[in-house]
């Protein structure tokens, strides 16, 4: 699969220009790269992040910001970034024009600990610092280029936030990567402070 066939809706309002773009995407395939919902495994990995957008985006239908917000469900993640490197490859002139991505991959186990990459400048690093504290979301904010699909953006000049939890409970990338470690609490955690963050990014008066 190389070509961005999956679905992609907006949430904007009347005074969005359209010009100054927030994104927001996960991965939704399983280890066989069929779309979910034919995935029954991988729920970690493959399956907590597209859940967390769905989320955002229910939540942003009735919280409409100032600014554009996409949200885009790519495939083939583990294939090589084959989705998001296509609607990259696919959109240059809408790449040019977006302000941030948010991306979100492994985000609902119930043990472990919470990571924000940060592909961008220190300016970026310093605003997912300062929120996370603010807000009391306990999370390392690390410098780096996430291993998922904000990669292709990041590689046009998008900076980009990764959100997404590590733990040593719940196995990725095989069979075993069941319901049991997850948590609708857990999700609910990583999806309330990712509503607010993308909130500030896309309410703010300079981006």
């Amino acid at each position: 699969v190389q070509t961005c066939a999956l679905p992609i809706s907006e949430a904007e309002t009347m005074k969005a220009d359209g010009a100054s773009l927030c994104y927001v995407n996960a991965e939704l395939i399983d280890e066989n790269g069929n779309v979910v919902p034919d995935a029954d495994r991988l729920l970690n990995a493959e399956v907590t992040g597209a859940a967390t957008l769905l989320y955002l985006y229910s939540h942003f239908l009735e919280n409409l910001p100032k600014r554009t917000l996409r949200f885009v469900w790519c495939g083939s993640e583990e294939q090589g970034l084959y989705g998001s490197h296509a609607y990259v490859d696919q959109n240059p002139e809408l790449v040019k024009e977006i302000g941030l991505c948010f991306n979100f991959d492994m985000c609902g186990t119930v043990l472990g600990h919470n990571f924000i990459y940060v592909t961008g400048s220190d300016e970026l690093r310093h605003f997912a610092e300062q929120y996370a504290r603010e807000v009391g979301y306990s999370a390392a904010v690390e410098v780096k280029v996430h291993s998922s699909d904000s990669a292709p953006f990041a590689d046009a000049g998008v900076p980009a936030l990764g959100i997404s939890r590590r733990t040593n409970t719940a196995d990725i990338h095989t069979r075993n990567d069941l319901l049991f470690p997850l948590s609708a609490e857990a999700m609910a955690i990583t999806g309330g402070f990712a509503a607010g963050i993308i909130s500030r990014a896309a309410n703010a008066a300079v981006l």
